[in-house]
């Protein structure tokens, strides 16, 4: 018959050292990889809502308008009397705070509005541009709209 005699402490010691070593090399990855994202994740968000607010314009044949009131939100509603700025009675289509950390580095639209006219296509030339967003650890991400409406991500 054998005994079972389990772990020594030097065989122990050598296993939590092991552990030790892998969550120091994994640790900055890790960290890298979250940021990432992070930001990616809000731009792929933002990209959604211009997609949507351009079908909401086609849809209800007006105007529809996606702001940013500062760097960690925005804003879009319908524009039903063509203002570019939301007046009473005017419906709130989505409101968005950005994830922790994340900010608006660069937004290139005039007014920090953007605006999509009943056929889809960005409204004016004022209405073109782009919104770029930054991570706590530096990581970019762009999303931009031209002139016909189309909408894409860039990674910096």
């Amino acid at each position: 018959m054998s005994r079972n005699q389990g772990f020594s402490l030097l065989e122990l010691m050598i296993v939590i050292a092991i552990f030790g070593i892998l969550a120091g090399v994994m640790t900055p990855s890790f960290l890298q990889w979250r940021d990432r994202s992070k930001v990616k994740g809000d731009a792929s968000e933002l990209r959604a809502v211009f997609e949507s607010a351009k079908l909401r314009a086609i849809k209800h044949n007006t105007n529809v308008v996606v702001t940013f009131p500062d760097t960690t939100s925005y804003q879009a509603f319908i524009d039903t009397n063509e203002s570019g700025a939301r007046d009473a009675g005017e419906d709130i289509l989505i409101t968005r705070t950005l994830s922790p950390g994340v900010t608006i580095t660069t937004n290139t639209f005039a007014g920090s509005d953007m605006a999509f006219n009943p056929r889809g296509m960005a409204n004016g030339p004022n209405s073109t541009g782009s919104i770029t967003m930054t991570s706590p650890g530096g990581e970019n991400y762009r999303v931009v709209v031209s002139s016909f409406g189309r909408v894409r991500i860039e990674r910096l």
